[in-house]
């Protein structure tokens, strides 16, 4: 919350556990939001080799990401992986408020 106003809402995949966030649900997830807010969405240049799954839908007030990465849980064990990912909405007028507020 900012102002009193909502500005964000994150919904977290995958899970120390060895619960990954699968490609197959990373898939299911875009079929789903496709079917609610189109196929006209945004794939972010990947400069962070640890994303392995992006979607962005960027409207005018709102931005939705769907993305899937690549975490090692231990340098030691690089067999050891950690594969999570996320929703992300967020009202981008209040976030943009919020960042120049120094929050």
């Amino acid at each position: 919350f900012f102002k009193n106003k909502l500005t964000s809402i994150t919904v977290n995949f995958g899970e120390y556990d060895g619960n990954d966030f699968t490609e197959e649900e990373f898939r299911t997830l875009r079929i789903f939001l496709e079917n609610i807010y189109g196929k006209e969405w945004l794939e972010p240049k990947n400069k962070n080799k640890k994303l392995l799954n992006s979607c962005i839908w960027d409207a005018n007030k709102i931005r939705l990401e769907l993305n899937r990465f690549d975490f090692n849980k231990a340098e030691t064990h690089p067999e050891d992986i950690l594969i999570v990912g996320y929703i992300l909405v967020f009202d981008k007028k209040l976030m943009k408020e919020m960042i120049s507020e120094n929050f």
